[in-house]
């Protein structure tokens, strides 16, 4: 199948995470590119365009808040249930690719609860 090609059928998680798998290295950069681009999205006029867990109001800089006061994975995801394992993932790479971003969402929300 050419890659721009979509298939007829969806592919069944196993069988996607097959595909995934056997990526040649520039293919699957392209994909982790991709996954992290429809995971975390940036909507004007949504949390005041901060990035945000898929089509959520849960944005990045709270879950790496939170982490950063000690919240663990199991507490965020009973804490917002419509989280995965996946969107924390996300989160967590956002940050580290965008961590300057982040860092001063922090401190101008923590500058405005004083």
């Amino acid at each position: 199948m050419n890659p721009i090609e979509t298939p007829t059928q969806p592919l069944s998680p196993i069988a996607l995470a097959e595909s995934i798998s056997v990526l040649p290295h520039d293919e699957f950069a392209v994909f982790h590119n991709a996954l992290l681009d429809n995971l975390i999205r940036k909507t004007p006029g949504v949390m005041g365009g901060a990035a945000c867990i898929r089509q959520t109001r849960i944005s990045v800089w709270i879950l790496v808040s939170l982490s950063q006061q000690g919240v663990d994975e199991a507490e965020l995801m009973e804490d917002y249930p419509n989280l995965t394992l996946l969107d924390l993932w996300a989160a967590q790479t956002y940050y580290k690719a965008n961590r300057q971003e982040i860092d001063d969402l922090i401190i101008w929300h923590n500058s405005e609860d004083e």
